[in-house]
Parts: structure tokens; C-alpha cells; sequence
């Protein structure tokens, strides 16, 4: 048979900062036997149960800057796209971004609803 705990020696074997926070965790999950008003823990228990609540991991794992590929080619749309090739890519979209469309009229609509501002 374990040796059951009690929720302060829980706490302080396992750095737990407060009660309320071993109450939370027996909300989430964890189990406990009451006897009377008090919860009594399972060390194996709130071992595994501290286990499965880890999900932090290095947050820089498997992911790269933008900044960092600048100077190696990288792919785009399929094709190797250097540096360079980046610059004339802004401007080509540029330069169709600033032709009117062909659905466009041409005309320059203001909020105000009155067509060509300023006359």
C-alpha cells in the first residue's frame, strides 16, 4: 500500500506554491481520496499527473526567422528564389498593384460619393 499525502506535503515535496494550486490541479484531473474534509494524495498520482500537464517546449524548436534565410536561396512558389530575385518580385507586384484592373473604369470614386475630387 502507498503512503497517502496530504495537500501541504504535496505541496512542499513538490514545489507546488500554494493549496488553491493543488485544488486546481484536482480540478483538472488529478485524483484524491477524502477522508472526512481532507484530500489525501497519491505520490505516484500526482507524479503522473504533473507528466502529462507538460506541453512546454523550446518555443525557437523548428522555427526560422525570415531574417536568418536572406542571404540563402529559399523557395518560393517551387523555384529557388535568391535575395535579388525577392526585390524584383516586390516590384513586379508593385507595378500590378498600381495598373487599373480590367474590370476598373478608370475613375477615382471618393467616399463622399461626388466622382473626381477636387473639381
Amino acid at each position: 500500500m502507498t503512503r497517502l499525502l496530504t495537500a501541504e506535503q504535496v505541496c512542499q515535496q513538490f514545489g507546488i506554491p500554494s493549496t488553491r494550486t493543488l485544488r486546481t490541479m484536482r480540478q483538472k484531473g488529478l485524483t484524491a481520496v477524502r477522508l472526512g474534509k481532507a484530500f489525501l494524495f497519491d505520490e505516484s498520482d500526482v507524479t503522473k499527473f504533473i507528466e502529462k500537464q507538460k506541453t512546454c517546449q523550446d518555443p525557437t524548436e523548428g522555427r526560422v526567422s525570415i531574417g536568418s534565410q536572406i542571404d540563402r536561396p529559399s523557395t518560393f512558389s517551387g523555384t529557388s528564389v535568391g535575395r535579388s530575385a525577392f526585390g524584383q518580385l516586390a516590384r513586379q507586384t508593385a507595378a500590378k498593384l498600381k495598373q487599373p484592373s480590367r474590370n476598373s473604369s478608370g475613375q477615382v470614386i471618393s467616399i463622399s460619393g461626388r466622382e473626381n475630387p477636387g473639381k
